[in-house]
């Protein structure tokens, strides 16, 4: 349950929604959707990351992490880098 993953606030989680038969972008709503009806967002916090990709595609990720976590900069950081190197120029 994601409460009892939470319960370790250094713990954070970051998924990427599927393009399995073209459902991403619906997956990622349902994401958002579960989130913004979520009893815990008072404590997860959700950042979005859609990142654009050359041939006009998109991967739609999250980070979710806990408010209190004490490495939240460095979880962000890695977070953002990771779009960087995705749109990395070869």
């Amino acid at each position: 349950m994601i409460r009892d993953f939470f319960s370790t606030v250094e713990n954070a989680l970051i998924y990427v929604c599927s393009n399995d038969r073209g459902k991403d972008h619906v997956r990622y709503r349902v994401f958002e959707r579960w989130y913004q009806n979520s009893k815990h967002k008072t404590i997860i916090i959700k950042v979005d990351n859609v990142i654009p990709l050359e041939d006009d595609n998109v991967i739609y990720t999250s980070l979710l992490y806990h408010k209190d976590n004490p490495n939240v900069k460095y979880i962000l950081n890695t977070f953002e880098e990771i779009k960087d190197a995705l749109n990395k120029d070869e």
